[in-house]
């Protein structure tokens, strides 16, 4: 398992506007050795595209890496890295205080999805390929499973046209994440916390 940590200067992790390195540690052998160091610093232009580009190039560079770690991981740092399926911690330190403990809860998680645990599942609304689920119920049901565990199967494996989702957010891997399964989604947001997403196969006109 590949650990991404952004450190500053004193080598403690730092937050997204400081200026530092990512190191990409790996455990071989009970021992964490560094496989890569990237420079970090994000453009001070002021304009959104370019930082977002920024951070993007810098989420490209860390393939192989699912796990990152800063001090404070908010914004378009953290919109970005979780839309790339990336597992965010925030944490104080110097990586020989915490490695270990990210990489043995990692595991722990892997472990739990890989046991036959019972996931909630869309429930057909009608014969013609509607489905229905409440992510936000669903979620409050069974604590620790994610919107990617809940949907990504049903959006792998099942013939469907429509399903429509209730929810309080949109899931931020939404933006990109959606891309490789042939659909485009519509949003109506009711209110701060009531919001309903409709996911369409794309059909030829």
């Amino acid at each position: 398992m590949k650990i991404a940590v952004f450190l500053g200067k004193d080598n403690n992790t730092a937050s997204i506007y400081d200026v530092g390195i990512i190191n990409v540690y790996d455990n071989e052998n009970g021992y964490w050795h560094i496989l890569k160091t990237i420079d970090f610093k994000l453009s001070n232009t002021g304009k959104f595209n370019i930082i977002r580009e920024n951070i993007i190039s810098i989420a490209n560079s860390l393939k192989g890496c699912k796990v990152f770690i800063g001090k404070e991981v908010t914004g378009l740092l953290f919109n970005v890295l979780e839309n790339k399926g990336f597992n965010i911690w925030e944490m104080e330190g110097k990586p020989e205080q915490f490695l270990d403990y990210v990489y043995y809860k990692e595991k722990e998680e892997l472990n739990k999805e890989e046991k036959n645990e019972v996931i909630p599942f869309p429930i057909k609304k009608s014969e013609n390929g509607c489905y229905f689920i409440n992510l936000k119920k669903a979620q409050e049901n069974n604590k620790g499973i994610s919107s990617k565990q809940i949907l990504i199967p049903f959006l792998k494996n099942t013939p469907f046209y429509e399903l429509e989702i209730q929810c309080s957010h949109v899931p931020g891997w939404f933006e990109n994440g959606l891309d490789c399964y042939n659909v485009e989604k519509e949003v109506i947001k009711y209110n701060e916390k009531d919001i309903k997403i409709f996911v369409r196969k794309k059909v030829c006109g």
